[in-house]
């Protein structure tokens, strides 16, 4: 009966251990942000967290905010395991949360006009 008793306490024990390290889940730093803008006429930029026009990226997961201030055009990113959009008669922002993987990552501004830009991922 003793050890039973026993077995339960532990069994309690670990189990309370166990909710105090889930109530700290480990958390790093945020994603780098990225900054996509589509526009009227030909407005399509991707920056980075400085204003820099995105050219080159490292591996990894990032948060792109998409200001899409048209809804005759939509902002489309795709590249390897991405492919996300604004969407047609979209209006407002949106926020992604990506992992880009290496190669060539294409954004483009989906419309009567569509340019388009790219970035590679080494």
């Amino acid at each position: 009966m003793k050890s039973s008793v026993a077995v339960a306490a532990g069994t309690a024990a670990l189990a309370l251990a166990g909710g105090a390290v889930a109530a700290h889940p480990k958390v790093g730093p945020p994603p780098p942000k990225l900054f996509g803008v589509v526009g009227p006429t030909t407005q399509l930029t991707l920056k980075d967290s400085k204003g820099r026009s995105v050219v080159r990226l490292k591996p990894g997961w990032y948060t792109i905010q998409v200001k899409d201030s048209t809804a005759a055009r939509s902002f489309r990113l795709v590249g390897p395991g991405v492919s996300k959009a604004t969407g047609a008669r979209f209006l407002g922002a949106a926020i992604w949360g990506v992992r880009l993987r290496k190669g060539t990552y294409r954004y483009t501004s989906v419309g009567k006009t569509t340019p388009h830009r790219s970035f590679s991922v080494s």
